[in-house]
């Protein structure tokens, strides 16, 4: 992996002592509840907006065909200055932002998405900080996503939790994919 993202100009090192963050542990206490995969844990660095996000993502894309899972975990939206609001019905700008998001993921609209922060709708809002939502960009730069040849999207999961966390779960999947 540090080779492959050293080749595409990325600056990068193994931290063996660093422990899984919760946006790793937390879906694949699910996925794998025995633990019986390895698992390499790539850190956002500081810094880094969605384009870039997505360019490491490409760099580490061509693990798909050795059979390696690789994803990407946030939140839709994450505003947590609003958890404390106390309702608990889904807030109309968490559905609009992430259909907005759904949406452009499913058209392969790589020019809106990069740009979310201008296009979307309540994109400030949904994020005032963008840590929770940048591994979109990792995932959908691995997958190849926006390219020539199209992706299916399947949405696995729409939740929001608390009325502002938006759990979208989605997957995608191209000719070459794995089973």
């Amino acid at each position: 992996m540090l080779g492959q993202l050293q080749q595409a100009g990325i600056v990068a090192q193994a931290d063996a002592q660093r422990p899984l963050d919760h946006g790793a542990w937390v879906p694949l206490m699910h996925l794998y509840p025995q633990a019986d995969v390895p698992v390499v844990q790539v850190a956002l660095p500081v810094g880094y907006g969605p384009k870039e996000v997505f360019a490491l993502g490409q760099a580490l894309g061509g693990l798909r065909s050795e059979g390696v899972l690789v994803m990407g975990t946030g939140s839709m939206t994450h505003n947590l200055g609003e958890f404390f609001g106390g309702g608990r019905e889904p807030s109309p700008y968490v559905l609009e932002f992430s259909r907005w998001v759904e949406s452009a993921v499913t058209r392969g609209d790589r020019v809106a998405l990069l740009n979310y922060r201008e296009l979307a709708p309540h994109a400030q809002r949904a994020h005032p900080s963008e840590d929770h939502f940048l591994p979109v960009f990792f995932a959908l730069g691995a997958a190849g996503w926006g390219g020539e040849v199209p992706l299916q999207t399947d949405y696995i999961s729409r939740e929001v939790m608390y009325s502002m966390l938006a759990m979208d779960a989605f997957a995608l999947s191209g000719p070459e994919s794995l089973p």
